[in-house]
């Protein structure tokens, strides 16, 4: 039992390092909470619990690595493996639509990678850093995309319009496309008229369409008259 409650104690460290190693937490997640709120806010995908575990997760990578002594290239081998990773990551949030020309949450994997880089910074203790860091990419999500919305509005409205218009004319039916005629309006081609007509003037008619010929008809005879008496 003694065994058990000096292992648990050993787990812990002193009261010193747990603070450290709290705060350095805590402010991961504040920095992360404040990216994730202003993407919440924005309606996306990831929002305000994405960006609070990525912050938090890579924090806490770095603040093990220290604590188990690993090295200035142990940390260094976990930086690289959670900016990898964190890549992968972001790589999901990322829709190419082919139908209407446009690609669909760069920003989101872009703030993504951004908010582990932050909780990296913060999980090392570097909380000038780790603060200029989110506030700079607030501004960047939060003012920067009223001004990229009014110099691209037209930019992107043109393909998306084009691609629409496209869309519609493919799922047309097929009776659309093809225009129609009416019979009596047509013309006859002069090869057709030049055919009808020979050489000495007279109409002449194809085989297939032959001359409608009336029948005559045989004068009626008379049945005799029964008026004289026979002799």
């Amino acid at each position: 039992m003694d065994f058990l409650i000096a292992e648990l104690l050993a787990g812990f460290g002193d009261g010193h390092e747990v603070l450290r190693s709290l705060l350095r937490l805590a402010f991961a997640i504040v920095c992360g909470a404040v990216i994730g709120y202003e993407r919440e806010r924005m309606g996306k995908s990831a929002g305000l619990r994405t960006h609070i575990l990525v912050a938090a997760g890579s924090g806490l990578a770095v603040i093990v690595a220290e604590e188990v002594e690993m090295g200035q290239d142990g940390v260094s081998r976990v930086i690289q493996g959670l900016v990898t990773g964190i890549g992968f990551l972001g790589a999901g949030a990322i829709l190419k639509r082919h139908h209407l020309h446009d690609i669909r949450g760069l920003t989101t994997a872009a703030g993504i990678w951004m908010t582990s880089a932050i909780g990296i910074t913060a999980g090392l203790g570097r909380f000038g850093t780790a603060l200029a860091a989110t506030v700079l990419t607030w501004c960047v999500l939060s003012l920067l995309h009223r001004m990229e919305g009014r110099g691209d509005d037209v930019e992107r409205t043109a393909p998306t319009a084009a691609a629409l218009e496209k869309e519609r004319s493919m799922n047309k039916p097929m009776n659309e496309k093809l225009p129609v005629t009416d019979p009596a309006k047509r013309k006859p081609q002069d090869s057709h008229v030049e055919d009808l007509i020979d050489e000495s003037g007279e109409e002449s008619f194809p085989a297939s369409d032959p001359p409608a010929v009336s029948p005559e008809k045989k004068p009626t005879e008379k049945p005799p008259s029964h008026n004289g008496r026979p002799g």
